[in-house]
């Protein structure tokens, strides 16, 4: 059976699409574009779809298809038994980067990083987008978040404890910006803008660690099950 081969093209271009991404928010803040202030329920459309996808989010943290699904039976020509799977990852030297192990148990340190900063941007937006939380106007938050969204790359190749950390700014970074748009603009059109830019951050980071994956099994000579 043919391994399957893994689209580093694409990857790339989601790279230097994810960085265009983040330098439209800075344009945004240091040059805004002329749009209308919208307060009718404007913050509860917000904080409502916010935490839709937060919460989503979460939810695939703790389901170990989603993070297992990056490992099949196939390898080469041959077809192996399946290796054993602890922290959603193969027991294996390459991905004991990828594992932390809290009270005993051996967790995926990227999905609980990604767990414990999906539940703070919850509970971040909801003190602001429905609890009355007041900022001042100022780019800051913006800028902070986008500095936590760049994180991404370095998180991608920290070990243990530092990967979960920067896993946990992660979401928290995305929410910042979208609170400071808010905050900044009170415009429905530009926060609406901005949730479409966090979704395709989510699901570019899904795929930065897809290659990530690929890349640790592709040069792997293991009888193991990783997809290459």
């Amino acid at each position: 059976m043919k391994p399957m081969q893994h689209p580093l093209g694409l990857s790339i271009i989601s790279v230097a699409v994810y960085l265009a991404s983040l330098l439209v928010v800075l344009i945004i803040v240091f040059n805004p574009p002329p749009v209308p202030s919208d307060n009718i329920a404007r913050k509860t459309l917000t904080g409502i779809v916010f935490n839709a996808i937060c919460l989503s989010g979460v939810f695939a943290t703790v389901s170990p298809e989603t993070c297992s699904r990056v490992f099949a039976r196939r390898a080469g020509n041959n077809v192996f038994p399946r290796k054993r799977i602890e922290g959603h990852h193969p027991v294996c030297k390459a991905f004991s980067a990828h594992v932390v192990k809290i009270g005993g148990r051996v967790l995926c340190a990227a999905c609980t990083g990604l767990f414990l900063g999906g539940v703070s941007a919850v509970f971040l937006s909801t003190a602001y987008f429905f609890s009355g939380l007041s900022l001042e106007k100022s780019p800051q938050p913006v800028l902070t978040g986008v500095l936590m969204v760049m994180l991404v790359f370095p998180g991608q190749v920290a070990r243990g404890f530092a990967r979960m950390l920067l896993n946990i700014l992660f979401p928290i970074g995305g929410t910042l910006v979208l609170i400071g748009i808010d905050n900044l603009f009170g415009s429905l059109f530009l926060n609406a803008f901005t949730t479409a830019l966090i979704v395709f951050w989510i699901i570019a980071r899904t795929m930065f660690s897809s290659w990530n994956h690929w890349k640790t099994c592709s040069g792997c000579k293991s009888r193991c099950t990783a997809e290459n």
